[in-house]
Order: structure tokens, then sequence, then C-alpha cells
């Protein structure tokens, strides 16, 4: 699992640091699990653990592309467990939701938005 992330407010994040955590976080995502289920399917069996992140349910104001990147990934990975999931029977795809810890330095901000 890959991530990186912007602390900053959405309107001071440049489109390039945008596209570069859309890229690394659910992109990266994305093509891991792509390589994964592609020695799966053949084999008939096989687990993919979905890693997220709290964020992906619960955004907060400084980490908007990190949370956008998330959310991307739970919409992902219930699509891909729905499509996937009768298709093979000795296969597996679940999901974990982790915690999003570091970042420049400092922690994130748990308090909820007001």
């Amino acid at each position: 699992m890959a991530y990186t992330s912007v602390f900053a407010p959405f309107t001071e994040i440049k489109p390039e640091e945008f596209k570069r955590v859309t890229e690394v976080s659910y992109l990266g995502f994305v093509y891991g699990t792509k390589v994964a289920l592609g020695k799966m399917l053949p084999r008939d069996r096989g687990t993919i653990v979905q890693v997220g992140s709290a964020l992906g349910y619960r955004s907060i104001p400084p980490q908007s592309a990190y949370c956008g990147a998330k959310h991307a990934i739970n919409g992902f990975s219930v699509q891909l467990w729905a499509a996937h999931r009768v298709v093979t029977a000795g296969s597996a795809i679940t999901r974990a939701v982790g915690a999003l810890r570091g970042g420049r330095g400092r922690q994130p901000d748990k308090r909820p938005p007001s």
C-alpha cells in the first residue's frame, strides 16, 4: 500500500500536487489490485485485502486530495467485490480500514469540521 498527501486547504493545493496524490494513493492501489487479480483469476484462488482509511468515510479539511483518493478506493473496492465475488469461489476480496499517520512532519488534525 502506498500513499502520499498534501496538508493544505483545497484552495492552496497546486494541480500537480493534487494529481500526484491521486496517482499514488488511488491509481497505485488500482494498478496493484489489477496485477494481483490477474494472477488470482487463472488460479481460481487467492485473497485481496483492501486496506483503506477512515478518511475514505469521513473527510477532514486539510486533506481534500487524500480524502478524495480514499473515497475513490472505497467505490473501487465495492465494485471489485461485487464484480468478482461470484466469479471465483476460491478467491476473496476483503476490505479493511486503517488510519493515516504522519505527513509533512505533523499529525493530522482529528477534530471534526466546524
